[in-house]
């Protein structure tokens, strides 16, 4: 069984400074990993992150234990992030185990495909989406706060499937599926209306980087 990956530490523009994810991974590189994170379904928009650095070892789990330890003072509970640890000493646990630094030179190259347009690509400012389950649970998107905006409550909500956790339905691995939007005086399925931009874009190629259509190399 393989064993060797990477080790890492993540930062977010969502966060603090001292607000930091320490993982593992086994995927060709760390910047693999920080992109599936980035990008989760249904997310309005892509989260921002940043790889402070990470090393690639012989052992990344046993790795990512030690390291959970080490900082187990630090953890937020259920999480793999970590708040109020210091770069430097983040490092130098990081540097206790023999490997290789990861090369921020390199980057991933990406396989291209042709995609569907995301929902964030079709939506305009000020459409009304609500939960199917919910008829009652009506928001607005907003551009300028970057989710679904509820006026009345003033929650802000940046994923479908978060406003699904506040409805408190069983969130769905595709919570698009059960949201829709308000066109033409009727609410139909954000996925149909998808479709109807399409169709007003026909020239429109939305290439995206498939999440698991990665090349496993490397380029300076």
């Amino acid at each position: 069984m393989e064993t060797s990956g990477w080790i890492y530490a993540i930062s977010s523009d969502n966060y603090a400074d001292d607000h930091m994810k320490i993982g593992m991974t086994q995927e060709a590189s760390p910047e693999t990993r920080r992109y599936n994170m980035a990008n989760v379904q249904g997310l309005i928009e892509p989260i921002p992150l940043k790889i402070e650095f990470a090393r690639y070892v012989e052992n990344c789990a046993e790795a990512e234990k030690t390291l959970h330890t080490i900082f187990k003072a630090n953890r937020v509970k259920g999480k793999e992030w970590f708040i109020g640890i210091s770069r430097d000493s983040i490092y130098a646990a990081f540097s206790l185990f023999s490997g290789t630094w990861y090369n921020f030179t390199q980057q991933i190259v990406k396989k291209k495909i042709t995609k569907q347009p995301t929902i964030q690509m079709c939506l305009k400012d000020g459409d009304k989406v609500r939960n199917k389950n919910v008829p009652d649970s009506v928001v607005i998107y907003c551009m300028e706060k970057g989710g679904l905006f509820d006026s009345e409550t003033g929650n802000l909500y940046y994923s479908l499937a978060d406003l699904e956790t506040k409805l408190n339905i069983p969130t769905s691995k595709r919570a698009w599926h059960t949201s829709e939007v308000f066109y033409n005086d009727t609410w139909i399925r954000i996925a149909d209306y998808r479709d109807v931009w399409l169709a007003k874009n026909p020239n429109v190629q939305c290439e995206q980087t498939d999440d698991n259509e990665y090349e496993n190399e490397l380029s300076d």
